[in-house]
Order: C-alpha cells, then sequence, then structure tokens
C-alpha cells in the first residue's frame, strides 16, 4: 500500500494558507515526500513532512487579512469618495434629482419640526411647571369666582400658593402718561404670588410688587414705548384716561412659548378697591383665571380626585345632584396652548389636531423622500451593472462594492440636508408671515437640530443606499458583462412596495388639502347672520367715549353725512370678542334657565348696521328710562317660542322682550349658535359701528379719524373692519390651509421624480423587447398600454390603500366644526384623477423617445 501524507496537516494548511500559495506548498511537498519515503521510510517521511509544512505558515501566505488595505485606514474611505463624487457628476441629472428631492422633504421637515417643538414646549421653560393647574369650572368657562381661591386654600394643605388674574380691559386699550401715549393689548389685576409661580423675571423696582392698591408693573417693551432709556419707576400712567396709577416695577417680557400675553399687571387691591363686595362674594360670578401650584409628592390623577370632595365644601348640598362630580376642571399647565379651548380663554390658544397633521405631513413628506432617494438610487444602480459587473470580474470583493455605493448614497443624502437648512432659511419669511411667528435663522443652526438633521440624513442614506447596493452587487457578473442588463424581468416586489406606498402617501395628503381647502370654502360661504362687508369698528374710550355718549346723537349725524357712510350704530362687543355670560328668564318665572346666556349690549341702531334681521317683533325705540330686550331663535327656542310681548329679568331689571332677530355666529362657525341676548343699553355700548362704501373707504378713515381728533384730541383713532376680526377667527386654519397646499405640492412633486427614475430605467431595460414587438407589427398604442401597465396596477393599490385612510381623516378633521361640508364623491375623485394623470403623464412622457427610436437601430446595438 503507497504512504499516505498526514492528514491534519494537509487540513491545517488549506485552513490557514491563502488558497493560491497552499496549492504550490502541498505539490511541493507531496514530491519530497516521496523521495523521503525512499530515503528513510513512511514514519521518518511523515514527521519531515509535518515539520516542513509547519515552516511554510508565514505571515506572507496567510489567507487572513489578504483582501484588507494594510495602508492607512482613510485611504480607501478617501478613495470611495473620489469614486463617489465622479458619479455624482457622471450621472448627474438622476442625482440632482435625488438630492433636490431629499433636500425639500428633509428642509420642509425640519421647519416644521421646529414649529412642532414649539408649540410643545409652551409653558417649559417655568421651573416646576408640572405642578401648576389652572382651576376652571363645569360652564366650561376657563374663569371662575372671585371666592374659589380663598375656599382652595382652606381646603387643600397640599397648595404651596395659589395666583389669580382678572382682564381689566379687553381689547386695545391706551397706555398713557403725561409725555407719551401707546397701546396695550393684554391688561391684567393679578395676585403678586404670580411673579414666582410663573417666573416672572423683575428687571428693576419693587421685590415685591403688586401689594398695594393702584400700583402697575409693565413689560419691558411697553416701558421702551412710553419712557424710553428714562427710568420708569415711580412714573404716572393712566389706561383709557383712567385711575392714575404707580409703576413700582419692570418685568421681563414673557417668552413667546408662554400662554400668557400681558403687556401690564395691576394689583389685586386695585380690583377689590374698585368691584362692589356682593360680586366678590357671588360664586357665581366667573372672573378670575385661577391656578395653583401644588406640593411635588401631589399627582395629576390625586388633585382631581381630591376635587370631589371640595365640591361638597365648595357648592351648597342642594346642587350636589345638579352639578354632579364633573364641577371643576383641572388642566395641567403645559396643556393649555393646545388642549384648551373653554369660553373666554385668557388668549387665542392652538390646538393640538394641527400639531398632530402637521407633524404626520413631515413624516409623509420625509417617508416619501427617503423612497424616492431609494427608487432613483436604485435605478442609477441598475445603469451601472455592467462597471460593477467588471469590477467584480477583475478581482473586487462584493463587501467593496457595497461599501462604495454606501458611501454615495451618505454623501448625497448629506447634501441634502446641507441644502434643506439652505430651504428652510428660504422658506423662513413666509412661515413667519403664515403662521404669525417670530422665528429667527439661528433656531436653524441650534446643535440639537443640526445634530438631528444630519443624523437623520446619514441614516436615511444608509438605510436608501442599502437595499440598491445589494441588489446591484448581487447580480452575475458575467450575465451583466456579456447582456449589459439586470438578470431581473420586473420590477421587485421590495420596490413595488416602495412605488405603491409613495403614490398612496402623495394622494393621501392631497385628498386632506382638498378636504381642508373644502371646509373653508363651506365656511366662506355660510350665511354669517350679518353683513361683515365694509363695516369699521371704533373703540371709544376714556375722554372719548364720554364726549361720543354725551353728544351721541350729534355725533350720530356727523358721521351719518359723511359722503359714503350707510349707517352707524353701537354695540359692547365686536364679532369674537368674549361676550358677558349673564342669567335670564322670564319676570314671571321663580327659577333662572339653567346655566347662563351671552348678552349684548346696544342701540336702536345696530341691527340695521349689521344687517341683522328682525323676524318677529319690533327694534329697539329710543327709551329714556328701563331696558328692553331682543333675542335671536336659539333664545327664544330656550323661552319656549312664544317671546314677543312677555317681560324678562336681567340682574335686578325688568324689561319687555321687544322682538325676535335670526341667528348669527357672534364666534367661530366651528361653534354651533348659544342663546343670545341683545339689551338696550347704549351707555354701556363703546363701540362705534359705521357702514360705508367700498369705494369711499379711505376717504371715510380720513375723516372718521378727523372727527375722533376734533371731538378728543388726545384721544387714538382705534378702528379695525369686522372682516379683518372675522378672517382671524380662521387663522389656523388659514395657516394650515397654505401649509398643507405647498406640502401637497411638494409630494406630488417629489413623486413625479422618483416615478421618473423609475420609468426611465424600466423603459430603457425593455428597449428590445419593444423593438421586436413594433418590428413584429405591434401599434405605439399597444406598446404603450405595455409600458403601463406595471405601474397602472401599482396606481390602483395605492388608492385601495389611500382612499380608506383619506376617508378616516375627513371625517376626524371635519369633526372640529360645528358645521360640516359633505363629503361629496368629488373631493376623493378630483386628487385621484390628478395624481392618475400625473402618473400617466411621467410614464408616457419617458416612453415617447423610445417608440420614436428606430427599432433597427436598437436592435443592432442590443
Amino acid at each position: 500500500m503507497r504512504p499516505q501524507t498526514p492528514r491534519w496537516i494537509n487540513r491545517l494548511l488549506l485552513w490557514y494558507c491563502n488558497p493560491i500559495y497552499a496549492n504550490e506548498i502541498a505539490g511541493d511537498l507531496e514530491e519530497l515526500f516521496e523521495l523521503w519515503v525512499q530515503e528513510s521510510g513512511p514514519r521518518k517521511a511523515r514527521w519531515r513532512y509535518a515539520w516542513n509544512a509547519l515552516l511554510f505558515i508565514r505571515m506572507y501566505n496567510s489567507r487572513f487579512g489578504q483582501n484588507s488595505n494594510v495602508m492607512n485606514p482613510f485611504y480607501n474611505i478617501s478613495h470611495y469618495l473620489k469614486l463617489s463624487l465622479r458619479n455624482l457628476q457622471r450621472f448627474k441629472v438622476f442625482h440632482a434629482g435625488n438630492i433636490i428631492g431629499m433636500a425639500f422633504g428633509l428642509g420642509v421637515s425640519l421647519l416644521i419640526l421646529v414649529h412642532v417643538d414649539r408649540e410643545l414646549g409652551y409653558e417649559k421653560h417655568i421651573s416646576e411647571h408640572e405642578q401648576i393647574y389652572r382651576i376652571s369650572t363645569h360652564q366650561e368657562w376657563a374663569k371662575s369666582s372671585v371666592i374659589l381661591a380663598e375656599k382652595l386654600s382652606e381646603f387643600f394643605p397640599q397648595m404651596n400658593s395659589i395666583a389669580r388674574f382678572a382682564r381689566y380691559s379687553s381689547g386695545m386699550s391706551i397706555v398713557s402718561t403725561k409725555q407719551a401715549q401707546t397701546t396695550a393689548m393684554d391688561i391684567f389685576q393679578a395676585d403678586s404670588t404670580v411673579f414666582s409661580i410663573f417666573d416672572v423675571q423683575l428687571t428693576i423696582g419693587s421685590d415685591k410688587p403688586l401689594t398695594r392698591p393702584n400700583t402697575a408693573v409693565l413689560s419691558e417693551s411697553l416701558v421702551q414705548r412710553l419712557f424710553g432709556d428714562e427710568s420708569a419707576i415711580g412714573q404716572i400712567i393712566e389706561i383709557n384716561d383712567g385711575q392714575e396709577l404707580e409703576v413700582v416695577a419692570v418685568f421681563k417680557d414673557l417668552p413667546a412659548t408662554s400662554h400668557l400675553k400681558i403687556d401690564v399687571l395691576l394689583s389685586m387691591d386695585t380690583f377689590y378697591a374698585n368691584t362692589p363686595p356682593d360680586w366678590v362674594n357671588n360664586p357665581g360670578w366667573m372672573v378670575m383665571y385661577t391656578y395653583v401650584k401644588t406640593r411635588p409628592e401631589v399627582t395629576y390623577d390625586e388633585l382631581r380626585s381630591a376635587m370631589l370632595d371640595f365640591q361638597k365644601f365648595y357648592i351648597p348640598e342642594e346642587y350636589w345632584d345638579e352639578y354632579g362630580n364633573n364641577y371643576f376642571e383641572v388642566m395641567p399647565l403645559t396643556e393649555i396652548h393646545l388642549k384648551s379651548h373653554r369660553i373666554q380663554e385668557m388668549g387665542e390658544n392652538s390646538d393640538m389636531t394641527y400639531v398632530i397633521i402637521f407633524g404626520s405631513l413631515a413624516l409623509f413628506i420625509l417617508l416619501i423622500a427617503a423612497v424616492n432617494f431609494v427608487n432613483i438610487f436604485t435605478a442609477i444602480g441598475l445603469r451601472r451593472v455592467r462597471e460593477l459587473g467588471v469590477r467584480k470580474l477583475v478581482g473586487a470583493a462584493r463587501s467593496n462594492l457595497i461599501m462604495q455605493l454606501q458611501i454615495e448614497s451618505m454623501l448625497s443624502s448629506l447634501i441634502a440636508a446641507g441644502a434643506a437648512i439652505g430651504l428652510a432659511i428660504a422658506l423662513l419669511p413666509w412661515y413667519n408671515q403664515a403662521m404669525g411667528m417670530q422665528v429667527t435663522v439661528a433656531i436653524f443652526l441650534a446643535p440639537s437640530y443640526l445634530l438631528m438633521l444630519f443624523g437623520v440624513a446619514i441614516l436615511i442614506g444608509f438605510l436608501s443606499g442599502l437595499y440598491p447596493a445589494l441588489l446591484v452587487t448581487a447580480q452575475d457578473p458575467l450575465q451583466t458583462v456579456t447582456r449589459n442588463e439586470s438578470p431581473q424581468s420586473t420590477i421587485s416586489y421590495f420596490r413595488k412596495a416602495l412605488i405603491v406606498l409613495q403614490f398612496s402617501l402623495s394622494l393621501f395628503v392631497f385628498i386632506g388639502g382638498v378636504v381642508i381647502w373644502e371646509q373653508l370654502r363651506f365656511i366662506e360661504a355660510q350665511d354669517l347672520g350679518y353683513d361683515k362687508e365694509s363695516v369699521l369698528a371704533i373703540k371709544t374710550y376714556g375722554d372719548l367715549r364720554e364726549r361720543f355718549h354725551d353728544q351721541h346723537q350729534q355725533i350720530k349725524h356727523q358721521i351719518s353725512s359723511i359722503p359714503g357712510v350707510k349707517g352707524v350704530g353701537r354695540t359692547s362687543n365686536l364679532v369674537g370678542e368674549q361676550l358677558s355670560y349673564e342669567t335670564f328668564n322670564f319676570a314671571e318665572e321663580p327659577a333662572e334657565l339653567e346655566g347662563t346666556i351671552n348678552m349684548i349690549w346696544t342701540d336702536e341702531s345696530f341691527l340695521a348696521t349689521m344687517g341683522i334681521a328682525l323676524i318677529e317683533g319690533e327694534n329697539f325705540r329710543k327709551l329714556d328710562t328701563g331696558i328692553a330686550f331682543l333675542v335671536n331663535e336659539s333664545m327664544a327656542q330656550a323661552l319656549g317660542g312664544e317671546v314677543v310681548g312677555k317681560f324678562a329679568r336681567w340682574r335686578d331689571e325688568q324689561g319687555p322682550i321687544v322682538g325676535v332677530i335670526n341667528d348669527f355666529h357672534h364666534y367661530s362657525l366651528k361653534n354651533a349658535i348659544e342663546p343670545t341676548v341683545l339689551a338696550y343699553r347704549p351707555e354701556w355700548a363703546s363701540q362705534w359701528l359705521v357702514r360705508i362704501e367700498q369705494s369711499n373707504v379711505p376717504n371715510n378713515l380720513q375723516e372718521l379719524e378727523s372727527l375722533v381728533k376734533a371731538t378728543s384730541p388726545n384721544s387714538f383713532f382705534i378702528s379695525e373692519f369686522l372682516e379683518a376680526r372675522v378672517a382671524r377667527l380662521y387663522k389656523g386654519e388659514q395657516h394650515m390651509l397654505g401649509l398643507v397646499g405647498i406640502l401637497t405640492s411638494l409630494a406630488l412633486i417629489i413623486s413625479c421624480v422618483g416615478l421618473l427614475g423609475v420609468a426611465s430605467v424600466e423603459i430603457r431595460r425593455r428597449i428590445k423587447e419593444v423593438s421586436i414587438r413594433k418590428v413584429l407589427g405591434a401599434s405605439p398604442v399597444h406598446v404603450m398600454g405595455i409600458l403601463s401597465k406595471q405601474f397602472a396596477i401599482m396606481t390602483i393599490i395605492a388608492l385601495i390603500v389611500a382612499l380608506p385612510a383619506s376617508i378616516w381623516f375627513a371625517q376626524y378633521w371635519l369633526a372640529n366644526f360645528d358645521l360640516q361640508v359633505g363629503l361629496k364623491f368629488s373631493v376623493f375623485m378630483v386628487p385621484t384623477v390628478l395624481v392618475c394623470l400625473t402618473i400617466l403623464a411621467v410614464v408616457f412622457a419617458q416612453s415617447i423617445p423610445l417608440l420614436r427610436k428606430n427599432p433597427g437601430m436598437a436592435l443592432r446595438k442590443e
């Protein structure tokens, strides 16, 4: 039997050595082994074979590390970057579309992220904000009674402190000194505890302000307008030509992310000095915004549970069954801005619904951009199969090719991230104007946002480039080199799923934008119950108010004599302003209506000036004494229907109900019309309404201002058209409409760019097939149908996915409105048809060059 070499050493050689060296070593040792057997026998020959084999196990012939670059580790990266830059230039059209699509996706997402982060950050600047709550009443009011704070202090030992605000003047007010005058919107009377609870920083003056009557604390911005560089401490100011107030301190302007909008704070002692004691002690007089700060160990759930016991302490026993367990609402401070929509809020709040929609839009845009990135990068990779196949044949490892494609993908996404910052900065002026914000460029350079932006870009680049890299490098190099095409006959299921997702998101965003637009157009077309066109409101205050009231007949005559003026009336509240809630019922009824009703004080010309129709009875007549009432249809129904001629009781007065007017929308159309009473009380109506012809607006404004100055030379001419006030009621919806419109267009553009890349590669791959069909007599329409078939199928699947989601969103969105536009068939059909036509147009545009090409030339090239 022929002697055999030791197997264990052969296995060791094959395992350790590079295959090229291992075969040579094994062959040489086999020849030597035969000589050694003849010289010294099989046993010694095996030992000599093993020893010599071990001598060949050296570093230079090891199979490990042969494919790794032992030079500078950054060499490969720099090499891949150079190749990536060359490929970016080589396929510049595809890469430009890819980078632009990703830049728009990242830029818009960054802008919306800043917006959402700002909305969610309200009150977060306050230390221990999680321990602060607002206590409101069961009547869906944001306000509460004056005595509530005292009762809370008695009942709750776990409360550290309580602070209250009471609005001093609604709307715009005039703050004046001996030297200057300016306007202020937000003036409140407040407890001194507001400074510690809300971290209001005092910059100058008393460290314990608001502890004396007739004292005021001003914001820095108001002080600058009134006093300039002069010290404000000790100065005397007047509000609407009222009582004199001493400035005792100045506070730093509150952050924009606070629901408290304050220009002036007056001491609470001032409130008590000017308020009758029976009003102060009335638990039904809701005038205060009451905030409490609890001890750290008290949770929200514990406080809510304790409020149930407090109700029995606060409410007389005979009302327990009527009010149940829902008399008080405990609202965390950080939720007020987005979740509180109660009657008479301190200021205009936003809505969590908008934040969710904006955040979802940002996510959808980012997903569409990422899918677009994958599709286009895959298209670029499939056009490079021959190049990559040649590189594999000459020894390039698959891992190196994957790394190169990954670096190329991440480089594109990083370039897009840089462009996204420029895009966000370019869109910032539009954003500030549309959303009423004051965001600066510096916010985009904040480390947190930059880190998030580039982190997301790298992640998208890595994940987006991974699939194309694995797909392209997995192809058989011999087949790709010889045939110059990918061996796949159709678009893979994964890529089809991505295209379906892209189409679905685009259609969903498109339909959502149409729903929002239709609802807002429906609201604008609604009959508000009055004519808002060309009605100018002039606010009177102080000396101007007294003179206008004392000379009201003369003033009315002077205004009516101005050419172009078609009506003059007075009211206590303009559209959208918070109304007074009063108790009201028939004089002969022993009990009052459940809850309270809206009350507006007007004169006899209010209906005609506003264009409000009188349905039954008669209008106000000039009354020397007493009071009279007009009720809207909702109020008449609440009173039983037949109300004209009956006497009603309001506070301590009685008067006849002289007529019924049509329902009109004082608040937004999102709110239902509530029972409302117009009371004849001209002396309480400080807003003068003037209806003027549209063509005479500039001249009429000048003449009205001259009349105001002639009547009271030191007064401001404060005026506003009702159309502007009505528009502000839907400011949030208008902001959303503009943003959704841009995002919808952007989503469609990005989707079209992605579809363009996919269609280009798919049609190019089928050149030979189309040429053969044309040679055999296929018509252009038939060929076009074949090329469009798979895109049509994907579009149908996208419709099946997107339409139910769109219907759900439409119902969710419309639930915010009391008056809703119907979900018409056209709302879904028009966007669907437009998206389908867009897809068809892109595929058709890519197919035209192929259909025009000479099939013989195409087959010869193939």
